[in-house]
């Protein structure tokens, strides 16, 4: 979604029809919670984007296997919303994390497994 000040409402819509129909702990509020943070991090309200951040990754933590890619993408998420504030040893721990959950799922030539060893040498 382009243009970030309808994406809240668009959400918000989304957000309800999961609340009624979906058990909290769904995988699909993850991945909403993650398009949330992903559009709080776009207009930098950063807070905000840690926020949805954890929440979807403790949802993640719960449905999935501890390597599932997926948690890969939250880590590396959080650790991206970290860097942007400045928070770099947060940031790499949270890279370094994406890293080794990317390493046990995916293939080492994997374009995200690359990308993520590259976030670990921000200082």
């Amino acid at each position: 979604m382009k243009n970030h000040s309808e994406a809240p409402l668009s959400y918000d819509k989304a957000l309800e029809i999961y609340q009624k129909s979906l058990p909290t702990n769904h995988p699909y509020f993850a991945h909403l919670y993650g398009s949330i943070a992903c559009t709080h991090d776009e207009i930098c309200d950063y807070s905000k984007a840690l926020s949805y951040h954890e929440k979807a990754l403790d949802i993640q933590r719960k449905s999935l296997p501890p390597t599932h890619p997926h948690l890969a993408i939250s880590f590396n998420n959080i650790g991206w919303t970290y860097e942007n504030i400045n928070e770099y040893s947060k940031a790499h721990s949270y890279y370094e994390r994406a890293v080794s959950i990317a390493q046990k799922s995916l293939s080492e030539d994997n374009s995200s497994v690359q990308l993520y060893k590259k976030k670990t040498l921000i200082e």
